[in-house]
Order: structure tokens, then sequence, then C-alpha cells
């Protein structure tokens, strides 16, 4: 972390996609502060993103970038801090 902000992204089981993984849904790592200090800092894409490719693979009937397990993962790490 630098600044409150994640720098380092990694994947516990490393896939071909990944990489591609990480830079649509990536940090901006131009940004400083967070959300704790300032709540208007806190960035959304990576949000509006994670929605916006959830929905289209309903539609596309294909699986989203960020599978169930993965968001589960998310959910276990913040209910873990």
């Amino acid at each position: 972390m630098s600044n409150d902000k994640f720098r380092v992204w990694e994947f516990k089981n490393k896939l071909p996609k990944d990489a591609d993984i990480l830079v649509f849904f990536g940090l901006n790592n131009s940004a400083s502060g967070a959300g704790s200090n300032d709540p208007s800092a806190i960035d959304v894409s990576w949000h509006q993103k994670n929605f916006e490719d959830a929905i289209q693979s309903l539609l596309d009937r294909h699986a989203p970038a960020i599978d169930e397990l993965e968001g589960r993962c998310s959910v276990a790490f913040i209910n873990a801090i």
C-alpha cells in the first residue's frame, strides 16, 4: 500500500487472462489519498466496470471476468478486516 491505496494486486492462482483483468479493472496509480480520509475521493470505476461486465456477460451468455469465486474471496477479505 502507498498513500492508503493498493499499488499491487496479485491473483492466488495466476491465469493468462489475469493481465487483461488487471488492465480493465486496474487501479488508478496516479490517485492519492483514500476514502477513509475523504469519502468523496473513493473511486467507483472498479465497481462500475464490474457491474457492466456482469450485465454484459448475462446478455452475451459468457462468463464474467470476475467470477463468483473471486467475488467470495473479496467478501471474505473484507469480513476478515
